[in-house]
């Protein structure tokens, strides 16, 4: 009986690395500092791809092939599709972003 309870449970090494709250975040340019969209970020760290399905507001940059700042017109990432669900997102550069937590 002990020994099925032990195979029922196992151990998880990485907690923290799932993070189940949602953020919600403005996305701005490094460059101008001009907002970007509204963003639904989950888990932790940087964002790198910005996922179709999670942006709030500006849905006409879905549209576009490549994501463009609006005040510096400076290319901030590419669209691509990612994973077997074939999402479209956007990759962003490296630098080329940060975001501020709003709620």
């Amino acid at each position: 009986m002990v020994a099925n309870i032990k195979k029922l449970f196992s151990y998880d090494r990485y907690p923290k690395g799932r993070n189940p709250r949602r953020l919600e975040v403005e996305i701005k340019c490094v460059n101008c500092k001009t907002t970007q969209m509204t963003y639904n970020k989950s888990g932790n760290g940087p964002i790198d791809k910005i996922f179709f399905d999670s942006m709030l507001d500006n849905i006409n940059l879905k549209k576009n092939k490549e994501l463009v700042c609006v005040g510096c017109e400076k290319k901030l990432g590419v669209r691509f599709v990612w994973g077997p669900d074939k999402k479209s997102a956007f990759r962003m550069y490296p630098g080329s972003i940060y975001y501020m937590v709003i709620k």
